[in-house]
């Protein structure tokens, strides 16, 4: 068995993330984002929800990442990131996204044709009911001083974990 592990940058989840809950009526938590002003909603998703009387939680940005993190260590997978894989469409290089999925073909074991690949990676930006706009650095839009000053106590070193800081001064 093979597995691959996609890693966003957490900023950028947090925006989609609390957009979608909104939305989404099916969702468990629909109803704890629904009264909330988009502000609110990405606080929220930042910081996560206790455990209420109904049993609704949500467990905040950093621990959400740290349940996925062990996967990188494990020799059936390969990890890969969000921003190597959305192309030019949101933000990143056509160059980067061709090289990144010639490394999953690789290995998962896949045999491609290299006009084939070129089409997929074209193809393979949005289309989903959690895809919000799919650009990297799209958090900067929407967070505000206090979301940042949040971020940061939650889950700034996990962004220097992962690779998308060097420090927290951002």
């Amino acid at each position: 068995m093979k597995s691959l592990l996609i890693l966003r940058d957490p900023r950028d989840v947090v925006v989609p993330h609390a957009r979608y809950i909104a939305a989404t009526k099916k969702n468990r938590l629909y109803e704890s984002y629904q009264r909330l002003s988009e502000a609110d909603a990405i606080m929220t998703s930042i910081n996560g929800i206790q455990a209420s009387v109904n049993g609704t939680h949500l467990l905040n940005i950093r621990e959400r990442c740290l349940n996925v993190m062990p996967w990188s260590s494990q020799s059936c997978n390969y990890t890969t990131y969000f921003e190597r894989l959305v192309g030019p469409n949101g933000g990143g290089t056509a160059e980067a996204q061709i090289q990144e999925l010639k490394r999953i073909a690789a290995h998962l074991g896949i045999w491609y044709v290299p006009s084939q690949l070129k089409q997929n990676a074209r193809q393979i930006f949005g289309g989903t009911k959690t895809f919000n706009k799919g650009r990297i650095g799209n958090w900067r839009l929407y967070f505000t001083e206090e979301h940042k000053r949040a971020f940061k106590e939650i889950a700034g070193e996990t962004l220097i974990e992962l690779g998308y800081e060097s420090n927290t001064t951002w």
